[in-house]
């Protein structure tokens, strides 16, 4: 009898495991598909409900764990919610060191949604930590002729990009540049996104001309691999105006970037942080061009967005201010740019009263 219950209690307990392991698949499925549409709102909902499964079900050291840390870290990347991604990519990393060591692919996929969340965070400095264990690891468990390496190279390029460290920049970039070439062929997306850090290495050197024809050829790549493509051509295309602008090509640039705007829209809606940008720089392609009503409308709707995200107190916003101003001024509307003025006036000794840890 005692020998009957003993195997009923492990049945059930192994038939509870399997159903758990069922329905955290069945989620984890439904985030990952949600991740694959760039539904990002629904992959972050869908998959805090299977990070709660796998580790009531699993624990916190398991691959389930692990795995839904890591779409929720790309989730909220997307999404903006850089605190939110940095907890879920920290956490994913002291698990898959615990699970799978230092030298372990899993380790390595951590380490980079860490370092890419902490540099869209702005704290350079960790990213740039994050960024060499990475490529630590990275030489370590695929070798130094891998796109896995490249991969953590293109990284501290973009990094160093951001400090104004061009020669270290661009050392990295034709480095990873080769690699990519060698591993992955000239037509695989990766190496038009490689191609186009270094077109923005040329661009910080003042190379217009080389950076334009890099632009223009990642750009081709990019149209080359539909759906994957699309985002990335919008990119490609918005540098590629600025670098027609820089090269004095101002109604080239500003037809560039009008169609590139149709097309990020499209792809994520008015409301973007990246909408705004766009819109920003079309009004001031428009202000020098001297079609001021475009502009006006390009700044009047950036500014609205960026009221928003990142908000009335980030420099993004009182940029768009500054432009509006100096077009009040060219239109004669000497009133409304003193109104702006002081509102820039206001920012500016805000900013410089702040405490420097809040800058």
């Amino acid at each position: 009898m005692t020998k009957k219950i003993v195997i009923s209690v492990i049945s059930l307990f192994l038939l509870c495991s399997w159903c758990a392991a069922e329905t955290w698949q069945e989620l984890y499925d439904q985030t990952s598909q949600a991740l694959a549409r760039e539904n990002y709102i629904q992959t972050a909902e869908l998959g805090e409900q299977a990070l709660t499964m796998a580790e009531t079900s699993f624990g916190s050291d398991s691959s389930p764990y692990i795995e839904t840390l890591d779409l929720l870290a790309k989730a909220y990347f997307y999404l903006h919610k850089f605190p939110e991604g940095i907890d879920r990519s920290a956490r994913q990393c002291q698990s898959s060191l615990k699970k799978y060591g230092k030298e372990s692919a899993e380790y390595l996929d951590a380490l980079e949604n860490l370092g890419i969340v902490t540099y869209a965070s702005n704290d350079l400095v960790k990213a740039e930590q994050v960024f060499l264990e990475a490529a630590e690891v990275a030489q370590a468990v695929h070798g130094p002729r891998s796109h896995q390496y490249a991969k953590t190279l293109h990284d501290l390029a973009k990094l160093f990009h951001r400090q104004k460290k061009y020669e270290q920049m661009g050392s990295l970039i034709i480095q990873a540049l080769e690699i990519d070439a060698e591993s992955l062929g000239k037509e695989h997306l990766s190496y038009a996104q490689a191609l186009f850090v270094y077109g923005e290495y040329l661009y910080a050197v003042a190379k217009y001309e080389q950076s334009a024809a890099a632009f223009e050829e990642a750009m081709s790549i990019a149209q080359k691999n539909p759906g994957p493509g699309d985002r990335f051509y919008s990119v490609f295309a918005s540098k590629l105006a600025v670098t027609y602008q820089a090269m004095g090509k101002l109604q080239q640039a500003f037809d560039l970037k009008k169609k590139t705007l149709a097309l990020l829209t499209q792809k994520i809606g008015e409301q973007h942080p990246y909408i705004a940008q766009e819109k920003h720089e079309l009004g001031v392609l428009a202000t020098t061009l001297g079609v001021y009503q475009e502009a006006e409308q390009y700044f009047k709707d950036a500014l609205a967005v960026r009221a928003v995200k990142p908000g009335p107190t980030s420099l993004q916003y009182r940029d768009t201010l500054v432009e509006m101003a100096v077009l009040s001024v060219r239109l004669g509307r000497y009133d409304q740019a003193r109104e702006l003025i002081t509102q820039i006036e206001e920012f500016n000794a805000e900013a410089a009263s702040a405490p420097h840890g809040d800058e």
